[in-house]
């Protein structure tokens, strides 16, 4: 643990600026944000530019000597994670690789490898596959919204997985807009009966959409966004064999900034696609986190809390709290609780959270809650 100085706390957003420490805004033990420069407290001039001033009280949104509090500095620990893998099975995972494999074999023993590893243990997965039936049928969602193997923990999920992927194979074309839709309802519905865990679904294919709709990437992003602005929230990854940069956007509306992709010439292409179904479960997604408990074993107080972001250079940003999910569209940098009146978890808006990129979160409790007004 390290303590930190409200008073040197950054600008949360270009034309927002912080105002000190010590005053609260209507919602109590709350600091308010205000637009486009906003004013400075105990000593600070009247922002014209969002900036900060500094003890002076000189420059945008000054802060006052009187404004300096302590807060106790948590690293943020994600919350763990639970994958649905919509697989696709369409004809051309036949293909091969330089390798000689098949795609459809490489991505299944991928897979298969994942769901055996000790570095898998406690992550939770499940399986379904696309397109299933032919012609109106592939394109119906429920089916997609039932698993073939539901969502359990690894390592005991692990015979179901593999048993699963035995009994499939390449043989239809590619209806990906259902299939990813229903995947997403099921992640819903699994994630509102586990509000601890993080929910991410991922569509694993080697194509575009060729059937039933919507069949752009971009209404696939509107899917994936959709789903991560709701409520629980799902996040969606993309892993992509061949030249499939333009699921990017897919992934960027889910949260998770960019597609996987793994090249169809590759000739390690199996290791990879095992690396980046390990790089979905374990990397933070910096986007859901528990409350900490403070170190002397008492409960953080609301209002007290604030979330800070640094990027690899060290530089610091403070994101500002809202007070929904609704509310995330007014802000560039934001959060809120998962529930108002009984908050355990920590939310980072969409947008902040696939802004992100490599750097660190931290929890900050002991100073009043940085609020967007």
């Amino acid at each position: 643990m390290t303590f930190r100085s409200c008073a040197l706390l950054c600008v949360l957003g270009a034309g927002l600026a912080l105002a000190a420490c010590g005053d609260s805004a209507d919602d109590g033990n709350q600091v308010a944000l205000g637009g486009n420069g906003g004013t400075g407290a105990k000593g600070g001039s009247v922002g014209t530019d969002g900036g900060i001033g500094a003890f002076s009280g000189t420059g945008g949104g000054g802060l006052g000597d009187a404004d300096v509090c302590a807060a106790d500095s948590y690293a943020a620990k994600p919350a763990p994670v639970d994958l649905y893998i919509m697989l696709d099975q369409s004809t051309s995972m036949n293909n091969k690789l330089p390798d000689g494999k098949t795609l459809w074999s490489a991505i299944t023993g991928a897979i298969s490898d994942f769901v055996a590893s000790p570095a898998a243990s406690g992550i939770g997965v499940g399986i379904q596959y696309f397109g299933l039936g032919t012609g109106a049928a592939a394109c119906n969602v429920a089916q997609y919204a039932t698993p073939d193997v539901p969502i359990t923990a690894l390592p005991g999920a692990q015979a179901a997985m593999q048993a699963s992927l035995s009994k499939h194979g390449p043989q239809s074309f590619t209806p990906t807009g259902p299939a990813l839709e229903g995947a997403l309802q099921y992640a819903k519905t699994w994630a509102t009966a586990h509000p601890e865990r993080t929910t991410i679904v991922v569509l694993a294919t080697d194509g575009y959409p060729s059937e039933c709709q919507p069949q752009s990437t971009q209404g696939l992003a509107d899917l994936a966004t959709a789903a991560l602005s709701g409520t629980p929230r799902v996040f969606t990854f993309v892993i992509g064999i061949g030249s499939l940069w333009n699921l990017n956007n897919v992934a960027k509306a889910g949260g998770t900034r960019e597609a996987l992709i793994v090249s169809d010439t590759s000739t390690n292409a199996a290791a990879e696609l095992q690396a980046a179904l390990l790089a979905v479960a374990t990397a933070p997604l910096a986007c859901d986190y528990p409350i900490p408990t403070p170190e002397d074993g008492g409960s953080a107080v609301i209002g007290k809390i604030n979330v800070e972001f640094t990027d690899p250079n060290g530089q610091k940003r403070l994101l500002g709290w809202v007070k929904s999910a609704a509310d995330c569209n007014q802000v560039n940098d934001g959060w809120y609780y998962d529930d108002p009146t009984n908050p355990t978890r920590i939310m980072i808006c969409p947008k902040s959270c696939t802004g992100f990129g490599t750097g660190k979160l931290d929890i900050l409790l002991g100073c009043d809650t940085v609020v967007v007004r």
